[in-house]
């Protein structure tokens, strides 16, 4: 009897052990809860460190300025699993670089989730989005990005992270530590040790255009003593609309900011559907109404303004060139005038055939021949110039037209 008892406490023991080791075993495909902390740093792009005449550009305080981070997670899938959205609400003239928390489900081993973040994000719908197919959809409108409001930035493209949970911890802590996903995991990270090309990196979805300086510079017997008065300066074919990701042009509308309503097609050098938006008239095309004497030059900002990424007219079908067009008059010594336009094509041949964001154009111009007698017609020499250029990181393509026509 007392065998046949010592037997079954046996096998009873044999049962709580067995209990206990499966209890113990840790199922591969459970997850946890797990934080994904981020920090961002506008890029290195995003202020110049040096120009080709060493000095330092880094842009307006609204250039510069993230007052509003939103962060996107989303599964292999590309389902939206998390969204954090963090506005600076204490000190309206400071930047911010860190986002709230965002918690997801996560496996021991680590969970693959795709990040993408929004900076300065103008309006709500993007953030009604449920798949990164959706937030792919979504565009942003030129007219919302002003020296007056902070520019819109975001990643460069989608990051793939690998998020990790932890049994028995109740929230498992990971950190993001570079722009190409790198994480840290359980150990806390502060941000404020680690450099800004630590951080995930943001870049401007749009591009700036400035032009500098207008030189007049005639050659030729019938331009001696002759002079130019330049009437107006303004964009065409300015993308007018972008997505958040790639790829970044949408379709084929373009602002286009001269005065007249419609023109003569010559050689399609403008949209044909290029419209007048009365509320970007001050921004996309300024009056001058100045005469510049023969030799001289005017300079200081004749026209400050930003576009979105415009592919080029040899790369894609149907699109065409973000081009500046000078206009005016040619006053020769004898009395006779001609109205002349000239046309510089905004390009970094350097790198793209087009339009790049996060750039800023710095563009010297010089006059030296009679231009085209229509703002559609190329001239009989260069309409538009390949611009000689030098890339620095906001970066900055100093672009000097020597011997526009």
């Amino acid at each position: 009897m007392k065998l046949k008892y010592l037997f079954l406490a046996m096998l009873a023991t044999a049962g709580f052990i067995s209990c206990s080791n499966e209890d113990d075993k840790v199922d591969p495909n459970a997850t946890y809860d797990a934080e994904v902390n981020i920090s961002v740093s506008p890029s290195a792009e995003t202020s110049t460190k040096a120009s080709t005449s060493g000095t330092v550009e880094n842009g307006t305080a609204d250039e510069q300025m993230v007052s509003r981070l939103t962060a996107y997670v989303f599964d292999a899938t590309g389902k939206l699993v998390a969204l954090s959205d963090t506005t600076n609400t204490t000190n309206h003239t400071a930047t911010i670089d860190q986002i709230k928390k965002v918690v997801v489900k996560a496996t021991e081993s680590g969970t693959d989730y795709q990040l993408f973040v929004i900076a300065n994000l103008k309006g709500s719908d993007a953030t009604a989005v449920t798949s990164l197919s959706e937030l792919n959809s979504k565009i942003t409108n030129l007219s919302q990005e002003s020296k007056e409001t902070q520019l819109t930035m975001t990643t460069t493209s989608v990051i793939t992270i690998k998020v990790k949970g932890m049994k028995d911890v109740r929230v498992y802590e990971n950190y993001v530590v570079s722009s190409s996903g790198a994480m840290e995991y359980g150990t806390p990270i502060t941000y404020t040790t680690l450099d800004s090309n630590s951080k995930i990196q943001l870049t401007r979805l749009v591009a700036r255009i400035d032009l500098n300086s207008i030189k007049i510079d005639f050659v030729g017997g019938n331009f001696e003593n002759a002079s130019f008065t330049v009437d107006s300066v303004y964009m065409v074919n300015v993308n007018s609309q972008s997505h958040f990701t790639e790829p970044l042009v949408v379709d084929g509308s373009y602002w286009n900011a001269r005065e007249l309503p419609s023109f003569t097609v010559y050689n399609s050098l403008i949209s044909p559907n290029g419209v007048n938006p009365t509320v970007h008239a001050d921004t996309y095309g300024k009056k001058i109404n100045q005469t510049i004497d023969n030799g001289k030059s005017i300079s200081t900002n004749q026209l400050t303004c930003y576009t979105f990424v415009n592919p080029s007219v040899e790369s894609t079908p149907n699109t065409y060139n973000t081009r500046l067009i000078i206009n005016g008059t040619i006053n020769y010594a004898t009395g006779q005038k001609k109205e002349a336009y000239y046309h510089i094509t905004i390009k970094d041949v350097a790198t793209a055939d087009y339009v790049l964001r996060n750039t800023i154009y710095k563009i010297d111009v010089t006059i030296t021949g009679e231009g085209s007698p229509n703002e559609d017609q190329k001239s009989d020499l260069n309409a538009g110039i390949n611009a000689k250029v030098t890339v620095v990181p906001w970066k900055v393509v100093n672009q000097n037209e020597n011997d526009t026509n």
